[in-house]
């Protein structure tokens, strides 16, 4: 496949807006995330705002062969309904030039600006920010559709543009190649088709986003592996939201406190847990007599505030500990761990030690190192159970997480420190 993007270099000009067209007609759009919290959006052609916006992904094995095609950097959208998407109240606007323009209450540098044909959505860099030392990549794989799966990006709203900066912050590298969507309005017509391209591209210098390097798209080595990953990302958006949400936000602020990072990767596995099975001792029918008995003996012995504190917890009796959900993880995808040692004892304790604390100190050296070393391993048991629950395979996610040096090194450390 190629495009007629041969002067780009020479037309471009940060943040301006440029546009080329593919063989089949339809015009390019890009997006790209950037440091993993940056997202831009770019389209040639007006889409109507009442339009439902669907998406579909099969990875093809074309490429650009045009080092400029990497270049790009704006990006805009030509969707109406992007307002809604972001959330009413996001934006404050005002008008120039015949075009009005929305600048985020929230998000600095980010604004929205509305002409005659096209929506753009930008972003600017701080003024001392060279983007072009990463611009570096000379061909673009491509997600394009086959028109089977539809799945509608207006029932995700907002959360469609964390969900897509997710999946990138969780799948992408900076030497990973960018990739393409293609994404529709229900019963488009061919001039209506927009290709959104996916660049997860970091700072060769941006250590703090460098640093995990176990990454989706290593996996990406057999045909229909990406249409896979992308497809299954997007409709587990809704079951795997919580683990999503978690697990990303860790690995975009490893500037937190350690045990806060910590607490976020523990309750990442619990979601993953609660998020994909039920997690009971007992079927309901089981359980109904015991809590009745206890009930009753709880009224029996406590008084005041403290049966009523009783009576409460029993409700959440039936499910699973930490404990075992852990444990359950820790068996299901051992082989995808390969040898790594997960100390779910010392995990499931330290939690306790931090979520109910009698004497608050600042950690010491020693414990910080300890803590660390458990959040590397949490974190590694989480991305596991996130790439099985994409469709990758046990000796893929063992070679690629169980074999990751930085997994490794956690888990010989925890044993050497703790015999």
């Amino acid at each position: 496949m190629t495009g007629s993007f041969g002067d780009i270099e020479q037309r471009h000009t940060w943040p301006d807006v440029v546009l080329g067209e593919l063989d089949d007609g339809t015009n390019a759009t890009l997006l790209r995330c950037w440091r993993a919290d940056i997202l831009e959006l770019c389209a040639g052609s007006a889409i109507p705002s009442d339009a439902r916006f669907a998406a579909e992904t099969a990875l093809v094995g074309r490429h650009f062969d045009s080092p400029e095609a990497a270049a790009f950097e704006s990006v805009e959208v030509s969707y109406l309904g992007l307002l809604e998407w972001l959330g009413p109240g996001a934006f404050s606007g005002r008008s120039r030039n015949g075009a009005q323009t929305w600048h985020h209450t929230a998000i600095p540098n980010l604004s929205i600006s509305v002409g005659d044909q096209v929506l753009g959505l930008k972003t600017a860099f701080a003024a001392d920010e060279d983007p072009s030392v990463w611009l570096n990549h000379e061909k673009l794989l491509y997600l394009t559709c086959s028109r089977n799966q539809v799945l509608p990006f207006s029932s995700w709203r907002s959360g469609f543009l964390a969900l897509i900066r997710d999946f990138l912050t969780f799948a992408m590298r900076q030497d990973t190649p960018p990739v393409r969507i293609r994404a529709f309005p229900a019963n488009a017509k061919p001039e209506e088709v927009v290709d959104i391209y996916l660049y997860g591209m970091a700072h060769p210098q941006d250590e703090v986003f460098s640093r995990r390097t176990r990454v989706l798209f290593w996996y990406f080595s057999r045909p229909g592996s990406a249409e896979s990953a992308l497809s299954e990302w997007l409709a587990k958006a809704d079951t795997l939201e919580s683990v999503r949400v978690l697990h990303c936000e860790l690995l975009r602020r490893p500037e937190l406190p350690i045990r806060l990072q910590f607490l976020l990767a523990m309750q990442s596995l619990e979601a993953f847990h609660r998020c994909t099975r039920e997690g009971v001792y007992l079927l309901k029918e089981e359980w109904e007599p015991v809590i009745q008995t206890l009930e009753k003996a709880v009224k029996s012995a406590a008084t005041g505030g403290l049966k009523d504190s009783l009576v409460q917890r029993l409700k959440y009796g039936n499910e699973y500990s930490l404990r075992k959900r852990l444990t359950e993880l820790v068996t299901e995808y051992k082989k995808g761990l390969g040898d790594t040692e997960m100390p779910v004892g010392a995990m499931v304790d330290k939690r306790n030690e931090l979520t109910h604390p009698k004497n608050p100190t600042h950690p010491s050296q020693a414990e910080i190192e300890d803590i660390s070393l458990l959040t590397e391993l949490a974190q590694a048991l989480t991305e596991a159970c996130l790439l099985s629950a994409l469709g990758l395979s046990e000796d893929f996610i063992r070679d690629r997480v169980g074999q990751e040096e930085q997994c490794r090194s956690a888990s010989d450390e925890w044993k050497r420190r703790h015999p």
